[in-house]
């Protein structure tokens, strides 16, 4: 189950333990990367010097279990800033093909060129995001 979790997340957790009653998780996230609030499960964080654009983050909760605290980790954090992540690289290919059709059609052609989704209104999350310094540290 451990050896699941790890592997799961990998290769951004680095350990979890238990302090006290606390449930903590510490995890190696890109500097990039938003992190939301959460009402119970806080979180410290330090650039980490070894590794330019990486931060050490420490997840803790003294309410919600491993099992909580790992699943929002993983879901609201480490799956979003992926999806974003793959959403910008998308906008840059689409972008580069949005020049091209520019590039390659007269006006009146670009006058008629129109764009469609299968659904009426796109709507992109938006995710409140944690402003906090980031210290430097060795890790």
């Amino acid at each position: 189950m451990i050896e699941e979790i790890f592997s799961e997340l990998g290769p951004y957790l680095r350990g979890i333990k238990r302090a006290d009653n606390y449930s903590i998780a510490e995890v190696h996230l890109k500097q990039t990367w938003s992190v939301p609030t959460h009402d119970t499960i806080k979180n410290q964080n330090k650039a980490i010097q070894k590794i330019p654009g990486m931060v050490y983050y420490m997840f803790y909760s003294e309410t919600d279990s491993f099992d909580d605290v790992l699943d929002w980790i993983k879901r609201e954090v480490i799956e979003k800033n992926l999806e974003i992540e793959q959403k910008e690289e998308l906008l840059k290919i689409k972008v580069t093909q949005l020049k091209e059709v520019f590039e390659n059609s007269s006006l009146e052609e670009l006058k008629k060129l129109s764009f469609s989704s299968e659904s009426n209104v796109l709507k992109l999350g938006k995710t409140i995001t944690e402003k906090k310094e980031v210290e430097n540290v060795e890790t």
